[in-house]
């Protein structure tokens, strides 16, 4: 396997290397084109770049891979089903949802009482900044400023 393209002042002629170690020069004449070893050129070049992508995007040789045994190894017991496992982890996915939502509330409940309107506003009402700064008679700027405080806040206690 060739490592490298050939250069352009030797794309006059392709050069094929046979598996034994011979190698024929092909030149332009007696029926071959330079189109034809332009071709053969491009051939290799793609064989090139995709040896190279390949070699980028996976770094483990092949060779040095261990064979284990798959007994040892398994991640699902005989008892276990699949679909048991996929309800066991959406039952733990809804779990850690629910707590999450606990947090936030704990969290809505530590902010004062002009940033819990606001939430309420935003979020359960639908009002967007600039409904919002309208109906309080402030800037659409006060009232970003005032949600970064409070998603400030809602991270700091989450």
């Amino acid at each position: 396997m060739r490592k490298f393209k050939t250069r352009a002042a030797y794309r006059e002629a392709y050069t094929y290397h046979f598996s034994d170690g011979r190698t024929k020069t092909i030149e332009g004449g007696d029926g071959v084109t330079l189109e034809d070893i332009a071709f053969l050129h491009q051939l290799d070049d793609e064989e090139i770049d995709r040896e190279r992508r390949e070699n980028y995007h996976i770094p483990v040789h092949y060779g040095n891979f261990k064979q284990f045994d798959r007994e040892e190894y398994t991640i699902l017991g005989s008892e276990t089903s699949a679909l048991e496992v996929f309800q066991e982890s959406k039952m733990n996915k809804k779990a850690k949802q629910e707590q999450l939502v606990k947090k936030l509330k704990i969290a809505i409940s530590q902010l004062t009482s002009k940033q819990q309107a606001t939430i309420q506003k935003i979020f359960y009402i639908g009002m967007n900044n600039s409904e919002l700064a309208r109906e309080e008679g402030v800037s659409e700027g006060a009232i970003r400023h005032r949600l970064s405080k409070i998603y400030e806040k809602l991270r700091k206690n989450i």
